[in-house]
């Protein structure tokens, strides 16, 4: 075990690959990899680097480091996953035009009501020819993300695709 704490000097996380990553995260790491103390110097560590964790996280201490809990910038936190599955769950004990009409709502809602950026970058995530279109291969296999199957969310693309024709 000495060997790997060995090879992570305190100047280990100064060069430039370390340059974007945050602080938490870097100190989430140290946190990760810092050996026993019983036994080592510490005062000597902590003269060597500026950031030194004294003890190593346990798995509930790692699990709730400040990184881990919003690490998921720019990202469709947890949320806003349940709030998704729950309305495709709805759609699913609706009959068809209660759920056409639940997700045309949900794809209406404007603009203020929402970070365009986030609806910049679902959308982005989904389109993988990135020509600024999204057809039902791409569609379907962001909904079977979710655990939806590829029939329903073909259907689910169909009637979407058919209230916007109507919309035109």
């Amino acid at each position: 075990m000495n060997k790997i704490f060995d090879g992570l000097k305190p100047s280990f996380f100064h060069g430039d690959v370390w340059q974007t990553v945050s602080p938490d995260c870097i100190n989430f790491i140290k946190s990760l990899i810092q050996e026993d103390p019983a036994g080592i110097d510490i005062l000597a560590l902590v003269v060597k680097s500026e950031s030194f964790v004294v003890e190593r996280l346990s798995a509930e201490q790692a699990l709730n480091h400040r990184w881990i809990r919003t690490s998921a910038a720019g990202v469709i936190d947890d949320n806003k996953r349940h709030l998704f599955m729950k309305m495709v769950a709805f759609g699913k004990n609706c009959n068809q035009l209660k759920s056409t009409a639940m997700l045309s709502v949900a794809m209406g809602v404007s603009e203020e009501h929402i970070k365009p950026e986030i609806v910049s970058e679902v959308f982005h995530s989904m389109d993988k020819d990135k020509d600024g279109t999204l057809n039902a291969d791409e569609f379907c296999a962001a909904l079977e993300e979710y655990g939806i199957g590829h029939e329903e969310a073909l259907s689910v693309f169909a009637r979407m695709d058919q209230v916007y024709i109507h919309a035109e």
